[in-house]
């Protein structure tokens, strides 16, 4: 009987023989249990590891090498991915995540709150993935040795489950790592917007990327389309270099360079800027400082004399000058003296006329023609000598006198 069922049964359960050398009938290959090949072939092959390895019981010490060289990696790299999701996802200033609404209150009133975006990508679209991933290369790791390999209890339904979970973590990682790789270029971006003021016009297309690019992002990571990366960055360098040509631009304007300087030195320097200045001290102006503003205006432009914009290659701020439009005011070239600030020179100086005299003169005129002298004294001899000037052809009423 025994030797019956050896030759008929035992066939079909893959054991090398059913009776021993006494004729014993054994239920087993001497206790021992098979490896459960199908499982351990799904988990290789979903792991991308060479499933043959596992199948031939030569090799089988190879393959649990490599299958715990893997699990160690993607372990360690998925418990990083973890942690970082778990915090945020952040680029160009912004979160990936959509599922928190930050508001900001003033006076009981909601004054802003951060902006709702056009693709929804939530916390649990990620973390969640993560945590099993995590789960599943942590049971497999426990298999480190060949004769382990027999006690899988991972069924297909977990396995399937576990792996699933272990291929969008890879997604999450090409996530992660395109965030790296456009983390410098975004970087200059948001920092230059801040340079910027908010009505200039760069500020449009740099809004407009940047949405793209996150709601890009967000889609990627829910999806299996590949991203398109080439064509963001060529985006991406070009709205760079429209932000160069822009600063570029903004800074001629607001900021003197070595030649335009020596022109503001000649201009300070010259007969028609001293008159202007001897204007603020006319009756009309002594109680408006518009004019003296206004040549404050000019003597306060910066200067940058060695500027270009390959200064802003790698920073967005000239590093020389620290100019930002943002804080810069009016610019330069744009302004204007007050209103009405001509006609109302040209009408007064119909009627006025300014008489310069020297503190030298005065002090000869007060001192002849002997000093000491009585208060009564001081007081002919200073009134003699005002009338001196106003007989030289000034009137009383329209002459204004200035010392220097």
């Amino acid at each position: 009987m025994v030797e019956q069922l050896d030759g008929l049964v035992f066939p079909q359960l893959h054991l090398d023989r059913g009776i021993d050398n006494k004729g014993i009938f054994i239920a087993g290959n001497y206790g021992t249990r098979g490896v459960p090949i199908a499982r351990w072939s799904m988990i290789f092959e979903g792991l991308g590891l060479q499933a043959a390895l596992i199948r031939d019981e030569n090799t089988r010490r190879t393959g649990l090498n490599q299958l715990q060289a893997r699990v160690q990696a993607d372990l360690e790299t998925v418990t990083t991915l973890l942690a970082t999701a778990e915090g945020s996802l952040t680029i160009w200033g912004a979160s990936l995540y959509t599922d928190s609404i930050q508001f900001v209150a003033r006076a009981g009133q909601v004054e802003t709150h951060t902006e709702l975006a056009g693709v929804r990508l939530g916390r649990s679209d990620v973390v969640p993935y993560l945590r099993a991933a995590k789960q599943f290369l942590e049971a497999l790791a426990r298999y480190n040795t060949p004769g382990k390999l027999q006690n899988l209890t991972l069924t297909e339904v977990q396995i399937s489950e576990g792996l699933a979970a272990y291929k969008k973590s890879q997604r999450i990682d090409e996530l992660v790592k395109l965030i790296h790789q456009f983390q410098p270029l975004t970087a200059y971006l948001e920092a230059a917007a801040s340079d910027l003021s908010d009505d200039d016009l760069w500020m449009p297309g740099a809004a407009q990327a940047r949405q793209g690019l996150l709601d890009e992002l967000r889609t990627f990571a829910q999806n299996a389309a590949p991203f398109p990366t080439p064509a963001f960055r060529q985006r991406l360098e070009r709205l760079k270099r429209d932000y160069v040509e822009r600063y570029t631009d903004l800074h001629h304007a607001y900021v003197l360079s070595q030649s335009t300087d020596a022109e503001r030195k000649r201009m300070l320097d010259s007969k028609q800027f001293k008159q202007a200045r001897q204007l603020v001290r006319i009756d009309l102006f002594s109680g408006s400082s518009e004019l003296g503003g206004w040549s404050q205006v000019l003597t306060a432009i910066p200067v940058c004399p060695n500027y270009h914009p390959g200064l802003i290659g790698n920073t967005p701020t000239c590093p020389t000058c620290r100019f930002r439009a943002a804080t810069a005011g009016t610019q330069p070239a744009q302004a204007t003296l007050p209103t009405g600030f001509v006609e109302s020179v040209n009408q007064a100086l119909r009627w006025l006329r300014g008489v310069t005299i020297h503190a030298a003169e005065i002090v000869t005129a007060l001192k002849s023609p002997t000093i000491p002298c009585t208060v009564d004294d001081l007081e002919r001899r200073f009134t003699a000598y005002v009338q001196a000037l106003l007989a030289q052809g000034n009137d009383r009423s329209s002459t204004r006198l200035m010392i220097e």
